[in-house]
């Protein structure tokens, strides 16, 4: 949890200072209506458009932290798969800065699992002890609104980009589900070795998340009004997933694809 803490203070920092570098460079440019010189546009497309488009993503929600559950078990560390899609809207203040706004709908859900053993009171008056599988899946969606700075580096159409996430919970659901492993037992209550906690809402759950994001990508004009760009995005929480597990949250690395049209 120090840990979290100590990056999170880090990529803040960094966060602070690349936005500045980027307020800086768009004051410093004169902004979009300035013309660029000739030289600076020979065999490239003209920077300073207004891009919008679609963008489309896949990857993985990693959780961190442990929650306790219906039945009283503990979970912790879990991971999912984690997609997206929305769209989003570039406007350039110089050729080398640029501001990006994303609104997409994004799942931060993921998956946890563990192996318990513990003595239970069997149905013949007998303590035995038994193997148990414990499962359990969650599911998120939120309403994402990203606001972000991106810098081109001037190596090839290589770009980084570094900005803030504020995201609305939509839904969410908890499936709890618990078997007993050793082989030759069943619950009294069901005749079945597999024993379903919960299947509903995940509980105190929190309406809203904020995170960092971090990127790179890569730049493929295909006409002076048409780009696709590949990015590596890496989105940190900033706030937890409940409102009373405080260390309980999910960061999500995804590959995403950017098609921009310009205006």
């Amino acid at each position: 949890m120090h840990f979290n803490r100590f990056l999170m203070k880090t990529l803040l920092v960094f966060l602070l200072a690349f936005l500045c570098l980027a307020l800086q460079a768009g004051f410093a440019s004169g902004g979009p209506g300035e013309t660029p010189k000739p030289e600076e546009n020979v065999l490239r497309p003209n920077p300073l458009h207004l891009l919008v488009g679609p963008i489309l993503g896949g990857g993985l929600n990693l959780h961190s932290g442990d929650f306790i559950t219906q039945c009283e078990c503990s979970y912790s560390n879990g991971a999912g798969p984690s997609y997206l899609g929305g769209v989003f809207v570039e406007y350039p203040t110089s050729g080398d800065w640029s501001f990006r706004g994303e609104l997409t709908w994004q799942e931060f859900g993921a998956d946890f699992s563990q192996t318990k053993s513990r003595v239970e009171y069997a149905s013949n008056g007998e303590f035995v002890q038994l193997d148990f599988d414990q499962k359990a899946e969650v599911r998120m969606q939120y309403l994402q609104l990203n606001l972000l700075a991106k810098w081109a580096t001037g190596f090839d159409r290589l770009y980084f980009t570094g900005g803030l996430g504020f995201g609305s919970l939509l839904s969410n659901q908890l499936v709890e589900t618990e078997t007993i492993a050793t082989p030759g037992w069943v619950y009294v209550t069901n005749g079945s070795n597999l024993q379903k906690y919960l299947d509903g809402p995940i509980g105190s759950e929190r309406g809203y998340r904020a995170g960092i994001i971090l990127g790179i990508g890569y730049d493929f004009w295909f006409t002076p009004d048409l780009r696709l760009s590949p990015e590596l995005a890496w989105n940190f929480p900033v706030t937890s997933i409940r409102t009373n597990d405080t260390d309980w949250r999910t960061s999500s690395l995804t590959l995403d694809i950017l098609l921009g049209f310009g205006l």
